[in-house]
């Protein structure tokens, strides 16, 4: 892989994972304002498959860094 391709891919996946932490932090604000369990749950399932997408976004991240 070329240097060109793994800095499109580097600021790609950098930058999804900052605006998916913000979608995060987003999540917690609208969980504390829920009114009932089921919503409440729904904010934390929300954050745990958004935790996720994190995690695997920087096995991505890292996996290109590593590319020669």
């Amino acid at each position: 892989m070329n240097e060109m391709i793994k800095f499109w891919l580097t600021e790609l996946y950098e930058n999804e994972i900052e605006e998916t932490q913000a979608t995060i932090s987003n999540e917690n604000l609208w969980m504390l304002g829920s009114e009932t369990k089921e919503e409440e749950q729904m904010h934390i399932d929300n954050m745990a498959n958004l935790n996720e997408y994190i995690a695997t976004l920087k096995t991505l991240l890292n996996d290109i860094k590593e590319v020669k």
